[in-house]
């Protein structure tokens, strides 16, 4: 989010952004700086060519006064003294003409620019117009002359025009001079002009940066009410610019971190749910472990009762096991009993018949021996029945034993 608030590199400022702002200021400032070095440069550079024009200009009148006493030195100097002075005298005629040349032309090896004020050009023109027309003329007939007399009327002119040349040079200087002021005064007014743009770019900064901190105080705020826990809070930074993006995406950021604690919320609410099921099924499944144990305890008991009830059952049973051989003795003893009854009776048939067959005649006896013989045969049939009751009883036995 905080990088959110930053450009990547290579991306482009947006118009209403703070790195855009403070670059304008920046690139206006340099602009600014680099166009008044520039203008400095050049106002200075012409500065110094007036100085140099004006410099240029004065010289001729020192020019003039020199030709002035080199022609009256021509005609008052011995002959010997006269070539000297006249070859002097020629080379301030080409100093004049050089002079005028660089006034009207400039020079640039000197660093002389051109005369700009038209005042001042239309005056150089006629004063090189006038020396052309009169004074060099008066100056060759000075040199032509052999004696005073014959150019003291040229000699005099040359004084009237010399002072007439110099008066006017004055005013020319003036002139240049107030030029130079002027010039100078433009400076000025582009230095205070430069000094007036700085105000306002360090106003222009100055507000952009009140602004920066202003909301950045308010962002902190509202970044200090959320820690204390206000997640409502929402940051009231508006605009197109850095603060405002980090503006959006400390909304953001609080958003999703209160989304993420309604979320917990409702997870542990969920979680507390959760531990509380958990604990009422403890709760549970502790009284059911309770109840199984006491239905534990109590099967432990009936188990001891049944065993003891199995123990007493054991010993019926081996009681019964021995009332079984008891009995099992006592019938074997009555089948035995029996069957030597079925023999005596077998044998007293056979008696019977042989009494029967060899005593006919003895009807009573014979008649009470078959009774009692029905009654041994009731009997044997009886014994019988008891034999196999006996049997059934062995059997059972048996079988609870063996249970």
């Amino acid at each position: 989010m905080l990088a959110a608030a930053q450009p990547r590199r290579g991306e482009m400022h947006l118009p209403g952004s703070i790195g855009f702002k403070l670059g304008v200021v920046v690139v206006s400032l340099a602009v600014a700086v680099s166009a008044l070095l520039t203008a400095n440069l050049m106002l200075l550079g012409k500065l110094e060519g007036e100085v140099i024009w004006t410099d240029v200009l004065i010289e001729g009148g020192l020019l003039r006064y020199r030709i002035l006493d080199h022609a009256e030195q021509l005609l008052s100097v011995p002959p010997a003294e006269r070539a000297q002075v006249e070859q002097d005298l020629r080379a301030d005629i080409a100093k004049m003409d050089r002079r005028f040349e660089v006034l009207l032309q400039g020079d640039p090896e000197r660093g002389s620019p051109a005369v700009a004020n038209p005042q001042l050009a239309s005056v150089i023109n006629r004063r090189q117009d006038e020396w052309q027309r009169e004074i060099k003329p008066m100056i060759e007939q000075l040199l032509r002359a052999e004696s005073r007399a014959e150019v003291s009327g040229a000699l005099q002119g040359l004084r009237v025009t010399t002072e007439d040349f110099v008066e006017e040079l004055m005013q020319s200087v003036a002139t240049a001079e107030r030029e130079y002021h002027r010039k100078l005064q433009n400076i000025e007014w582009l230095q205070i002009g430069f000094f007036v743009f700085v105000l306002l770019l360090l106003g222009l900064t100055t507000s952009v940066v009140r602004g920066v901190v202003r909301r950045v105080r308010s962002l902190a705020g509202t970044a200090n009410r959320i820690a204390s826990g206000e997640l409502g809070e929402r940051s009231a930074v508006h605009g197109d610019d850095e603060v405002a993006r980090l503006g959006s995406s400390f909304d953001a950021m609080t958003e999703k971190l209160r989304s993420s604690l309604e979320s917990e919320r409702e997870a542990r609410g969920r979680t507390e749910e959760l531990l509380q099921t958990v604990r009422e099924t403890a709760t549970r499944l502790a009284t059911a472990t309770s109840e199984i144990a006491a239905s534990t305890n109590e099967q432990a008991s009936g188990a001891q009762e049944q065993a003891v009830s199995v123990s007493e059952t054991v010993t019926i049973v081996e009681g019964l096991n021995a009332m079984s051989g008891q009995a099992a003795e006592r019938a074997r003893v009555a089948a035995e009993t029996a069957r030597r009854s079925e023999k005596s009776a077998g044998e007293g048939r056979s008696a019977v018949e042989r009494a029967v067959s060899t005593m006919g005649s003895a009807q009573e006896q014979a008649d009470s021996v078959a009774e009692r013989i029905v009654r041994l045969a009731e009997r044997s049939h009886a014994v019988g029945e008891i034999l196999s009751f006996v049997d059934d009883i062995s059997d059972q036995t048996n079988m609870l034993a063996l249970k």
